[in-house]
């Protein structure tokens, strides 16, 4: 989904719940990754806040209070996974990319990697 035009804005919601309804059930929760430190890291713990400030049904994790970054996400998961041990994760997170991929939102079916240097 790219968000550069003018009327991608008012599909975006539908267009994004219509993509993740299939992945959503009563295990669902979402956890929100990057730092608050990082203007460019930042959309994880922006969309938590914006989620959990708007009463969200489902659990959400990572907000720019207490985000999930590289330097606490193993404790954090591990935290989260006690709490719900069979949850269905839905995680979002920024990434570098293109200058042509700018305004896009992609939705995909694995697990998020943390890139190695």
């Amino acid at each position: 989904m790219n968000l550069d035009n003018n009327h991608s804005s008012k599909s975006f919601s539908y267009k994004l719940s219509h993509e993740l309804e299939k992945y959503i059930n009563s295990n669902t929760i979402i956890v929100c990754i990057g730092t608050d430190k990082c203007i460019g890291d930042c959309l994880g713990p922006l969309v938590g806040s914006i989620l959990t400030e708007n009463f969200f049904p489902l659990p959400v994790y990572g907000t720019l209070s207490e985000p999930i970054h590289a330097l606490n996400i193993d404790e954090r998961l591990n935290e989260i996974k006690k709490l719900h041990p069979n949850a269905n994760i839905i995680g979002i997170d920024a990434c570098l990319g293109n200058e042509e991929d700018i305004g896009d939102i992609r939705v995909r079916d694995y697990a998020i990697h943390q890139e190695k240097e």
